[in-house]
């Protein structure tokens, strides 16, 4: 896996999770025991003119599209399943932010734990790794990008 080269490049700590069935979103590990607060999701945003970004949230808040708007200064939209495919060459569920060529914001939520399941590359493994060590390979934003409840 891709993903697997990158981490041992940057020596860092994590595990690849084999499942039996695809696993796209969140609500597809809660069978395996896995909560939906340790799940860090990537979501592909459009902004009007056509721009790309990710943005990284848990798996239990949604995102606040004003808030997105408030940081970038343009308005944005979640993109469509053949938009994340064109802009990532991933498949929704795929998403990983250590897979991605594109602006990325992180929820400041994500960093309150040391361990986290991230998309992986592939709809049947996920990635569990401390969320602080994206920063040893990527670069992003931590910001507030999730729905008040």
């Amino acid at each position: 896996m891709k993903i697997d080269d990158i981490l041992k490049e940057h020596n860092i700590k994590y595990e690849i999770t084999k499942h039996d069935r695809k696993i796209i979103k969140s609500d597809d590990l809660e069978d395996k025991n896995i909560k939906k607060e340790d799940v860090c999701k990537t979501i592909i945003l459009k902004t009007r003119k056509g721009e790309y970004l990710a943005v990284c949230l848990k798996g239990e808040d949604r995102i606040d599209t004003k808030k997105v708007r408030e940081i970038i200064g343009k308005k944005v939209d979640i993109a469509s399943h053949q938009s994340v495919e064109s802009s990532t060459g991933l498949k929704v569920g795929e998403i990983c932010p250590l897979l991605v060529d594109m602006p990325i914001l992180i929820d400041k939520k994500v960093f309150e734990k040391d361990k986290l399941h991230f998309g992986s590359g592939d709809l049947h493994h996920d990635l569990v790794m401390n969320p602080k060590d994206l920063e040893k390979v990527i670069k992003f934003k931590i910001v507030d990008i999730r729905k008040d409840e």
